[in-house]
């Protein structure tokens, strides 16, 4: 299946554009570009419509973006964690956020669903890196700093969609954790880490109980969440493998419920292939084709308002494609139902089991990366 290419915007010209992020209750789009800047284009069904611009957001890259409201935007970089008004033209930010660790700047951010709560990821510096949350109602201290967890830059970080104090973190060092949030002490913190043996680009929740770990060589997995019963015999993780000749494309843009965005650059598209079930249907995929020409897509978003999508790539253009409908943005990626509304969620205490996490977990022992995954709680 084929999709129409409703409106093209180059953004600026020799610049990349690199991340959508969509404000709440349909305000707009913001994306990040190379040069340091967000733009904002308002939603509308038939073309793209820019409509004003925050420059110089931080001193170097813009490493993040994520949308807090309908008109608050927050953004990282080197430079810390920065959180923006769209109604003052964002002259200058509302907060300004930084690690705890001198001299880390940030690469990555999640907000929690029920926008309480802020989380970052930062580089490495000297032997530290670190994961950071911050209650969005008191930003003076972070509420929580975990800076054992990990021995490299730290790429990813989500919240849980029905947990609200579940965090899981992914980082170059091939690791991923997966934190309470409500625990300050980082070792009862952590209750599971999972080796997914390359370097993480992206990972998330895909279920309830399961999660996706996508490296910067395209090697793809699905690793179930430790039972918290240590006498119970976990599932072998699903394990595609590089899934760029598996999934006939070069490159993995996003993955998001129900499907996983690929692109090709040297056929000039991208695609989105259902995932369903751990399954993914290849035959089946919506292709978009040449609204980027030869040029990397960076970023995608579906507005099911509008039945439309967006994406943003390395050509400094933002498109606008009609799906009619061709998405479904209702499924979740394991099933072809959909996740429970995480505002009718409460935040829930896990109850731990006594299982010590191994030493061979912590920073100071360099083998970590060729741990396996073992600490067992009970987050549900």
């Amino acid at each position: 299946m084929s999709v129409n290419l409703l409106s093209r915007s180059v953004l600026k010209e020799n610049e990349y554009a690199l991340k959508i992020a969509p404000l709440a209750d349909d305000f707009g789009l913001a994306i990040s570009l190379s040069d340091r800047s967000i733009r904002f284009i308002s939603y509308n069904s038939s073309k793209v419509s820019p409509t004003f611009v925050i420059n110089d957001a931080h001193v170097e890259s813009i490493t993040d973006i994520k949308s807090l409201s309908s008109s608050n935007i927050v953004s990282c970089g080197a430079d810390g964690v920065k959180i923006w008004d769209v109604r003052t033209g964002g002259h200058s930010p509302q907060a300004h956020l930084t690690s705890t660790l001198p001299n880390h700047g940030i690469l990555s951010l999640d907000i929690s669903f029920d926008f309480n709560r802020i989380a970052a990821g930062t580089e490495l510096f000297a032997s530290d890196a670190g994961v950071h949350v911050w209650d969005i109602r008191n930003l003076k201290y972070p509420l929580v700093s975990y800076v054992d967890s990990h021995n490299d830059d730290v790429t990813a970080v989500r919240f849980h969609p029905q947990k609200l104090n579940c965090l899981i973190s992914g980082s170059t060092d091939g690791l991923i954790n997966i934190y309470d949030t409500n625990i300050n002490d980082e070792d009862d913190a952590v209750y599971q880490t999972i080796n997914h043996e390359a370097s993480i680009h992206s990972t998330g929740f895909i279920s309830e109980k399961k999660i996706y770990a996508l490296s910067h060589m395209e090697t793809f997995s699905i690793y179930d969440v430790a039972d918290p019963d240590s006498s119970v015999v976990e599932p072998p993780p699903c394990r595609f493998g590089d899934i760029r000749k598996l999934w006939k494309c070069e490159y993995v843009i996003d993955v998001i419920p129900g499907y996983i965005a690929c692109g090709s650059s040297s056929i000039s598209n991208f695609k989105l292939i259902p995932f369903i079930n751990e399954n993914a249907k290849v035959h089946d995929a919506i292709t978009f084709q040449g609204g980027h020409k030869e040029e990397v897509v960076r970023s995608i978003y579906y507005s099911e308002k509008l039945h439309t999508l967006y994406s943003c790539g390395e050509d400094g253009a933002v498109t606008l494609w009609d799906t009619k409908d061709l998405v479904n943005s209702n499924m979740s990626y394991t099933s072809w139902t959909s996740w429970n509304n995480p505002s009718n969620s409460k935040t829930e205490n896990y109850t731990k089991s006594k299982v010590k996490i191994p030493e061979t977990y912590r920073k100071e022992n360099k083998s970590k990366k060729d741990s396996k995954k073992t600490k067992r709680y009970n987050p549900y």
